[in-house]
């Protein structure tokens, strides 16, 4: 595995143009509300430029909500060696094109990854990770090569009587699937296939957890 450092947001999406990373999976599996797989294949094809989400509020309140949730979450497990991911992309040697950028490690042996959702998205975590996320956080597990994973997320919710939303600190764990992730390395190379060749059609399957 190839450690890839970055000094800025320009060299961090510098690294990604033209790679697979854990956002890319959910998109490429068609559970991404906010990117289509085709958008995507257009990307990396170069036919279009990324769009620049950067200004907006919840791209904002995520990152500046990231390393306080990590410091909170080394606070509330004192036993555990919490360290954050750094400015390091990692790469895997055996295909150049896969990247993972966790926020963050537990100990030797589980990825950490920060999530915020706002109002807006309470019903789809109030039950389970969105897949979006899953199949993120299932990548990471499987370029890294670590078993599990703790999805710290801050959730806002607004309850009958109060106005202001309600903020919820929820970790969701995760065990690595050997079976998932053949499916999902099964879909992700056929889109690989897709961007090599130039060429789109389309494709759909779905995974159940």
């Amino acid at each position: 595995m190839r450690e890839l450092s970055f000094d800025s947001e320009k060299d961090w999406l510098e690294i990604r143009k033209g790679r697979i990373g854990g956002s890319s999976i959910g998109t490429i599996l068609g559970y991404n509300k906010y990117q289509t797989a085709y958008e995507l294949w257009k990307e990396l094809i170069g036919r279009e430029s990324p769009k620049d989400i950067s200004d907006k509020p919840c791209i904002i309140r995520g990152k500046t909500a990231e390393k306080p949730l990590i410091e909170l979450y080394r606070v509330l497990n004192p036993s555990k060696n919490v360290v954050e991911g750094n400015q390091v992309v990692y790469q895997l040697e055996s295909n150049e094109m896969f990247i993972a950028n966790p926020d963050g490690f537990i100990d030797d042996d589980t990825i950490l990854e920060i999530k915020t959702a706002s109002i807006r998205d309470w019903e789809e975590w109030k039950d389970q990770i969105p897949m979006s996320y899953y199949c993120q956080v299932m990548w990471y597990m499987w370029i890294m090569k670590r078993p599990k994973a703790v999805l710290f997320a801050m959730i806002e919710k607004i309850s009958f009587d109060d106005s202001e939303p309600n903020r919820y600190l929820k970790p969701y764990y995760i065990n690595f699937n050997q079976e998932e992730m053949d499916y999902i390395l099964e879909e992700v190379n056929k889109f690989v296939e897709k961007v090599k060749k130039r060429e789109w059609n389309e494709f759909k399957k779905t995974l159940s957890i």
